[in-house]
């Protein structure tokens, strides 16, 4: 018995501390009551807001969808310009021939004493190029046929050719054949002119004349000593003059002072012809150049007026070059001499075509009828794509993503659509 009330004791203790821990449990859930409160605002806002934003929108009507779904007509206008179809050419720009100003015989030694020239100097007929060993060189106009030293009297083609020579640089000089004071005065004044002293028997050599001369006189001038004062005779010693092919040369290459001549190492190189532009066409833009054409030339920046020189016969195709012809193209402007052997250049013909109607490339179409636009048609609300018109029309030329047309149902700013 005393067991059992132990144990309705246990039980009615037990339910004793039951309630109390409910009341806890209860007082806990409204221990926060601000956050609820909050949780509570923000969900009342986000259903406001929600009915709020259905209110603004309004769903489109069957018209505006319509409207959306149509395609879009891209167009441009028809325009009265220049459609440049020039085709552009790639060319190199090609050294011109050099040439080597050697004299017939040299002296020993043969050491630079001046140097009258430098790299990209002209030179011309009646030029200082330098001097060796003391005794100065001048060109003079190709043919020289010079040969041996001359003296008053002595005679020949040589002696023509000489004269011819000087006259080309002014001289007043007779072409005579002979050796007379006239050419040695001109000689004196060429020497004299540059600061050297003016040659003489005693200076140039020991006066024998070659065989050609004839006569008295050419006997005398074959014995110096029967003259009291022939050592101070004028000579013209042929070591001193060098042919110039050309009117104009550009110097390449100068020995400086000091340094040795010999027969590959001359006292002066010179460009003899001008650079020139090189490039290959095939044979469709071949057909449309000729010699004589005015070109443009465009390098970097640059750019020079030039002129087809030569196209040569029809060439296979070789070293990466395609099969065509080749084109040379020259140029007289000054600054064109300039430009670098390799440097690479554009070229195209000078003459572009008139103004004429032109659209862009793209909204040229093509069916089995041939080539044709389309302009804009009319439209409605109740036409799901656009309408558009057929205009046939002839194809002239392109260039430059624009096409040069003739139309007789099309003028300039008419509207057409492009692909």
């Amino acid at each position: 018995m005393a067991d059992r009330h132990l144990a309705d004791d246990d039980e009615s203790s037990v339910a004793d501390r039951e309630p109390s821990e409910h009341s806890r449990g209860r007082l806990r859930r409204i221990e926060h009551p601000i956050r609820a409160v909050v949780w509570a605002v923000v969900l009342v806002a986000a259903i406001t807001a929600s009915f709020l934003t259905g209110r603004l929108v309004q769903v489109p009507d069957r018209d505006q969808l319509a409207q959306a779904q149509r395609p879009i007509q891209v167009t441009a206008q028809v325009e009265e310009r220049v459609v440049d179809a020039r085709t552009v050419m790639v060319g190199r720009v090609v050294a011109g021939r050099t040439q080597m100003l050697n004299m017939n015989s040299l002296p020993e030694p043969a050491v630079v004493t001046r140097q009258a020239v430098k790299v990209g100097d002209i030179i011309r007929p009646g030029s200082l190029i330098g001097a060796i060993s003391g005794k100065p060189v001048f060109a003079l106009s190709a043919p020289l046929g010079l040969y041996r030293d001359l003296y008053t009297h002595d005679s020949g083609d040589d002696v023509s050719s000489l004269q011819q020579a000087l006259r080309g640089i002014g001289a007043d000089v007779d072409v005579t054949g002979r050796v007379n004071w006239k050419t040695t005065a001109a000689i004196t004044k060429l020497f004299v002119g540059k600061g050297f002293p003016a040659p003489t028997r005693a200076t140039v050599g020991a006066g024998k004349s070659s065989p050609s001369g004839t006569g008295e006189e050419s006997a005398a001038s074959s014995h110096p000593a029967d003259k009291p004062n022939a050592q101070d005779d004028p000579a013209i010693p042929y070591t001193s003059f060098v042919p110039l092919p050309v009117a104009e040369a550009t110097v390449t290459q100068s020995l400086p002072v000091g340094a040795v001549v010999a027969k590959d190492t001359p006292l002066v190189t010179v460009q003899i012809s001008a650079n020139t532009v090189s490039f290959r066409a095939d044979a469709v833009l071949a057909a449309k150049l000729s010699e004589g054409q005015g070109v443009s030339i465009q390098a970097d920046t640059q750019q020079f007026a030039g002129t087809i020189a030569a196209i040569s016969e029809f060439t296979e195709a070789s070293e990466g070059k395609i099969p065509g012809r080749d084109i040379t193209v020259t140029s007289s402007d000054p600054k064109f001499a300039e430009l670098k052997a390799g440097l690479s250049v554009t070229v195209l013909p000078q003459a572009p075509h008139e103004k004429s109607l032109a659209v862009p490339t793209v909204a040229i179409r093509q069916d089995s009828e041939g080539n044709y636009l389309l302009i804009p048609g009319a439209t409605g609300a109740d036409t799901k794509q656009p309408t558009s018109q057929r205009i046939p029309v002839t194809i002239n030329y392109s260039g430059n993503g624009w096409t040069a047309i003739s139309s007789d149902l099309l003028k300039p700013g008419a509207e057409v659509i492009l692909r």
